[in-house]
């Protein structure tokens, strides 16, 4: 019987910028349904090593697999894709869209036979997504008006609605 890969493994991944390493080689591995924390030091490396994973920084050596399979993060579109989903401390949302707006921002969005946006189905998703993870969001607010927990929320909302593996939260 063949053994289970890890969720997310990396190999001597690292990171330098002109006249600085920010992020040594480094190997560890993620099991499903593990929740690591990441500490240390300001300039230890932390957000170099979140955004290699998510897609902003491709590393300059070193190896990451997912389910035991090398993958290139080379877009935070790549890491999505990958199933590799990413919730930054400053949170980029559309203050001006609705809540529901951005929780489908980057999906297909219902349609009416001739082309429209079907709001009244695109908003009875969103409230199906929230309600699932038990949250009482008004899905016609502006995120401008939500507190800065509730973006979270929704943003966080979007990422496990999106069927993401790996869900890397930045200070939440």
């Amino acid at each position: 019987m063949a053994a289970l890969q890890s969720l997310l493994e990396l190999r001597e991944v690292h990171k330098s910028f002109p006249g600085v390493q920010a992020l040594r080689p480094l190997s560890f591995a993620v099991e499903r349904g593990e929740v690591l924390g990441l500490v240390g030091e300001n300039g230890a490396g932390k957000s170099t090593l979140i955004k290699v994973l998510s897609g902003v920084y491709a590393p300059d050596g070193g190896e990451v697999l997912l389910e035991g399979r090398p993958v290139r993060l080379s877009t935070p579109h790549d890491a999505l894709e990958a199933g590799v989903a990413t919730i930054h401390q400053e949170l980029s949302s559309c203050g001006h869209l609705s809540v529901a707006e951005n929780l489908l921002l980057g999906e297909r969005w219902p349609r009416l036979p001739w082309g429209a946006v079907d709001w009244r189905r695109l908003h009875a998703e969103a409230a199906l997504r929230l309600m699932r993870f038990e949250l009482a969001i008004p899905t016609r607010l502006a995120m401008s008006a939500l507190s800065a927990a509730e973006k979270q929320e929704v943003a966080m909302a979007r990422a496990l609605s999106q069927r993401s593996r790996l869900l890397i939260l930045d200070e939440p």
